[in-house]
């Protein structure tokens, strides 16, 4: 009795072997894998711009305001641009003169002209930009002559927002409040890995523990 059981208690020890491997062969893949998996790529990893929001005060009746808008493109790629505006103001936007805007690229064409009660919520289709250019622009907001007292000392905030286009996001944009086409993505990642190293130590910790209950 003696004689067959050993071989039999021999074939067991050897059984759990195979099993241990595999499992953390199983947990060392998906780290591989999980590793190989490139992030998805930010706002940061397609554009650099100006601030997207600026503050504005009304002109007097027939003044201009102007700065100067800038974008770059800091990805290895050509990118498709898009410019989108929106903004916020009790007074400014609205009524019968409201605020005009003007937007101009470097070499002097008008690419928008038209009263902020228009423009507000709109997109303009820009030029793509090649990887490492540089483009700028410059926005003008003028309050028409014939304006009234109702707009003086009004003020708002201006948002004119590049957004850009790229292999692996859906949209990206520049700007204070930029936000990311696809998020969570370097998150998954790390709680993936740290998943599956769990899982490995585990299945570590099992037989080893198991291994030595047999030992003794």
């Amino acid at each position: 009795m003696i004689a067959s059981a050993a071989p039999a208690d021999f074939g067991r020890k050897r059984g759990k072997g195979p099993v241990a491997a595999f499992a953390i062969a199983v947990a060392a893949g998906l780290i591989s894998a999980l590793l190989a998996t490139p992030a998805f790529a930010t706002e940061s990893d397609l554009i650099d711009a100006t601030p997207a929001e600026t503050a504005v005060v009304a002109p007097p009746p027939g003044g201009t305001e102007s700065w100067q808008l800038e974008v770059r493109n800091v990805s290895s790629q050509r990118v498709p641009l898009t410019l989108d505006i929106a903004g916020q103001s009790d007074r400014l936007y609205s009524g019968e003169t409201p605020l005009q805007l003007e937007i101009v690229d470097s070499s002097g064409v008008v690419i928008l002209s038209q009263s902020t009660t228009e423009a507000l919520g709109s997109t303009i289709e820009l030029d793509g930009l090649d990887a490492g250019d540089t483009r700028r622009y410059t926005a003008r907001v003028s309050l028409p002559a014939e304006a009234d007292n109702a707009y003086q000392g009004a003020s708002g905030v201006l948002e004119l927002r590049f957004v850009a286009q790229g292999d692996d996001t859906s949209s990206a944009s520049s700007g204070s409040t930029a936000t990311l086409a696809r998020t969570g993505g370097d998150g998954l990642r790390l709680l993936g890995l740290f998943t599956a190293s769990a899982f490995a130590i585990a299945i570590g910790l099992v037989f080893t523990r198991r291994r030595k209950k047999e030992a003794r």
